[in-house]
């Protein structure tokens, strides 16, 4: 006697192969989209983080630069460009630790007529809860913004 193997009835009839995956494809589905769409989310969250904070310290370098080339004097415009900096990372609602830095050329007259100056505003944006990494290690990606101007000759004119 001769031993033929025979596949299960349900797998060679195409009518019983519906049967057999009915309500398969919702669970797959379930499934993957979690598997999927979680990570997607989180990396969503990240790079709205990372572009806000670009956007926010280009304002903040931008406007920074242009209120301190419009005053006269260093007593004024320190003041000034802090408070517009200031002002411009609360826009982008911008809580994170903040530098700034403040570089003239010539290093002699920062408000001389022709000088350049030049301010540069980094923020270290935390990238939030990623699964993988312990929450021991914060991980924070610097962002910066750099603005540059010249000090006009008409500057404090009305």
């Amino acid at each position: 006697m001769r031993f033929v193997w025979k596949p299960p009835p349900h797998w060679s009839d195409p009518t019983n192969r519906r049967e057999l995956d009915a309500g398969r494809a919702s669970l797959e589905f379930l499934v993957a989209g979690v598997v999927l769409f979680i990570p997607l989310v989180l990396l969503t969250v990240s790079l709205w983080g990372l572009q806000q904070a670009a956007l926010a310290t280009d304002a903040a370098a931008r406007h920074g630069v242009r209120v301190f080339t419009q005053h006269t004097a260093l007593s004024s415009a320190v003041p000034g460009t802090q408070r517009a900096i200031s002002d411009a990372l609360e826009a982008f609602t911008i809580d994170h630790d903040v530098a700034v830095s403040l570089r003239c050329r010539p290093t002699s007259g920062c408000l001389d007529p022709g000088s350049w100056v030049e301010i540069t505003v980094v923020a270290d944006v935390p990238l939030g809860a990623i699964p993988l990494i312990p929450a021991a290690l914060p991980v924070s990606v610097p962002i910066t913004g750099v603005a540059s101007a010249q000090v006009s000759d008409y500057r404090g004119d009305p």
